[in-house]
């Protein structure tokens, strides 16, 4: 399918949603400018990219030092024998490190 015919068809549709009354559209996956801009100067509400969203929330989160809740994703527990092989690991290093002192 061409660009043209797959801009026409997503244009088709938004136009639908409108009609319906569709106040804001966000598009996920439109990875094309020139579709994005095809859609945009066609349409007179706002269009937000999804991707873009995402990554306004994760700045905000960021800058105001907020971040997941721990209750509801706790850091994982490693089983023993994980624990036991990191510290065969670290010893290792340290006295390879020894070495090279």
């Amino acid at each position: 399918m061409s660009k043209e015919l797959e801009g026409e068809k997503i244009l088709l549709e938004v136009q639908n949603a409108i009609a319906k009354g569709t106040e804001i559209l966000i598009i996920d996956g439109v990875n094309d400018p020139e579709l994005f801009e095809l859609i945009h100067s066609n349409i007179r509400i706002p269009i937000l990219d999804s991707i873009c969203i995402a990554l306004k929330i994760a700045e905000i989160m960021h800058s105001l030092k907020l971040s997941h809740s721990k209750l509801s994703y706790p850091k994982p527990t490693l089983p023993a024998y994980h624990k036991k092989r990191i510290k065969k690991l670290t010893d290792a290093l340290k006295k390879s490190m020894l070495l090279y002192t």
